[in-house]
């Protein structure tokens, strides 16, 4: 989707009551190289957005740890307001190491929300202690009841 009608997609939302966006970054242009243009897309949301939150997905499952680097800078650089691991349509969710890599380049220059492969209470305490703020995860009762989840990711 060209940048244009994602920022017009996020107005829309925006326009109908949504208080935050999530957009994916454009991963085939990114694993290129292109770091220019998927800041501009990231940008061109943001633009639409306003004052409202914008989560910049990267898809973590798919890129390295300096490609995670990389990723986190150019989303540093647009303007939005957290960072996000995945969209739940990759082979796994956010991981540990994601988080710890993302939040050695961003500091507390971008919230960060993990989405996805939180297991159990002690993968979302030592994701938040490692610099997540935000959690997504279908496992929630069973996390909060003290268990160990299972199935999805």
């Amino acid at each position: 989707m060209i940048s244009q009608a994602k920022a017009q997609e996020a107005k829309l939302a925006i326009d109908h009551g949504a208080n935050e966006i999530d957009m994916v970054i454009n991963i085939g242009r990114f694993k290129q190289g292109d770091d220019e243009y998927v800041l501009n897309d990231i940008k061109a949301v943001k633009a639409a957005c306003g004052t409202h939150v914008l989560k910049v997905i990267i898809e973590t499952a798919l890129l390295t740890n300096d490609e995670i680097k990389r990723a986190t800078e150019i989303v540093m650089k647009s303007g939005a307001e957290f960072i996000k691991t995945s969209t739940g349509f990759s082979y796994r969710g956010a991981s540990l190491d994601d988080i710890k890599t993302m939040k050695s380049v961003c500091g507390d220059k971008l919230l960060i929300k993990a989405a996805g492969g939180i297991a159990n209470k002690d993968d979302l305490i030592a994701m938040y202690e490692a610099g997540a703020t935000r959690f997504g995860t279908s496992r929630s009762i069973a996390i909060l009841e003290g268990k160990e989840s299972k199935g999805g990711y």
